[in-house]
């Protein structure tokens, strides 16, 4: 009796795998419908534990919007671009959306996710740009709300993946009941020839950022670019994996926006600048990497002329240690700021170099031109005749002519000394 009770429980839990059928889209009704079974080859009863397969773009492309289909709920896998030689498109502009199982945007073809508004979830499972070798897969963001367990573009080898979010907002944080040391929770580049780009208004949160595959895997060439918007890295702490994850040979063109990362990373953020895997076009002094007790915080500043020159020459723009503006890291009694104010080299001793003071009709006088490129900086003078007590001298120099006169007539002795002070 027991035998008879288990053989009938597993006949009965089998039946809906049995009945699960993969449908082709075919626009039969005209209407980009993507909710529409009449849609579908062949016409499915549900939307649940089936597979759905889109190889037709442009007029024929599948959609969901509010005026089709406001809400679709579905817990079979999508897959656009099946086929070598075709493309499948699916637009998503409204509604509510949930997906039980995943997506993959050209899994041996072509295929074009683009979300422009509406909400859409793949909860539980991954998202592929680009699954196999040969294929190419694109996902285009410009609005709405994206939730996913993990995002990966160009998974294999030989795939061409492309995410480009400009809009919107992206959530990526782990809900897949696989073993800890997945991927979940990752915003990924995998092994084909990956890119991304967050620009515009995108608000993108992750808890990993992935820029390439396991080291010493073989891999494609690999871009992420960012010109606004705003990532937030959170960290993984189910699999204890860094926030962010560089990767020699990937590199990453910071423009704008801003990073929020978990921590303090601020070491891993600039180790990647000296190797050369984090950079900006207009030089690296313009990224900005702070820590505000909790986040690394990234950004892009255009760093004043006294910032330039710390990076020039110390690596750094920071006012501190032998960049610092009161160092004197070669010992020619000379600090940082000034050498900067004067357009000399902090590394090499330029004692001689500074203006000479002149006495002329019993006044001692000290009169220079600003170098070409100093800005950020003025000049100031204070005259002693004990080398203890120091009086502040007004420059009567007018435009870039700075000029320091005080009279000595009725003093046994005189010093003159130059200020450089930071604006």
């Amino acid at each position: 009796m027991k035998k008879t009770l288990f053989l009938a429980a597993l006949a009965i839990a089998s039946a809906p795998f049995a009945s699960a059928i993969t449908c082709n889209w075919s626009n039969t009704l005209g209407n980009n419908d993507f909710g529409a079974f009449s849609n579908w080859s062949p016409v499915p009863a549900t939307f649940q534990g089936n597979a759905f397969d889109i190889n037709l773009s442009g007029a024929n492309r599948s959609a969901i919007t509010n005026t089709l289909a406001p809400s679709l709920a579905l817990s079979g896998r999508v897959r656009l671009g099946t086929q070598v030689s075709r493309m499948g498109e699916l637009l998503i502009s409204g509604g509510t959306n949930t997906f039980g199982d995943g997506i993959q945007v050209g899994a041996t073809g072509t295929g074009l996710f683009t979300l422009t508004s509406g909400y859409v979830g793949f909860l539980s499972n991954f998202t592929t740009i680009s699954e196999s070798s040969n294929s190419v897969g694109t996902l285009a963001m410009s609005g709405g709300a994206f939730v996913g367990d993990r995002v990966t573009a160009a998974t294999a080898l030989g795939a061409s993946g492309t995410i480009v979010i400009t809009g919107g907002d992206v959530t990526i944080f782990p809900n897949d009941p696989t073993p800890s040391l997945s991927t979940s929770g990752s915003l990924r580049l995998g092994s084909g020839a990956a890119q991304l780009h967050i620009g515009g208004t995108a608000q993108v949160t992750a808890q990993t950022l992935i820029l390439g595959p396991v080291p010493g895997t073989p891999m494609g060439p690999g871009l992420m670019t960012m010109s606004n918007g705003v990532l937030n890295l959170t960290g993984a702490t189910l699999t204890n994996m860094p926030p962010i994850i560089f990767c020699p040979g990937r590199t990453v063109d910071f423009e704008g926006g801003v990073w929020n990362v978990d921590g303090d990373v601020r070491g891993d953020i600039q180790q990647a600048i000296s190797a050369g895997l984090l950079y900006h076009s207009a030089g690296n002094d313009w990224i900005r990497v702070t820590f505000d007790t909790t986040n690394t915080v990234v950004k892009i500043q255009q760093p004043t002329a006294l910032e330039s020159w710390r990076f020039q020459y110390f690596g750094t723009i920071e006012d501190a240690g032998d960049a610092a503006n009161a160092a004197d890291p070669e010992n020619d009694g000379i600090p940082n700021l000034v050498e900067f104010a004067f357009a000399l080299h902090p590394l090499q001793g330029n004692a001689g170099q500074l203006p000479n003071c002149t006495v002329s009709g019993g006044n001692l006088t000290i009169e220079f031109t600003q170098p070409g490129g100093v800005s950020g900086v003025s000049y100031g003078a204070e005259f002693s005749t004990n080398l203890m007590n120091w009086s502040a001298v007004a420059n009567s120099g007018t435009g870039a002519t700075n000029v320091f006169t005080v009279s000595i007539e009725s003093q046994p002795r005189g010093f003159l000394r130059l200020l450089a002070i930071e604006q």
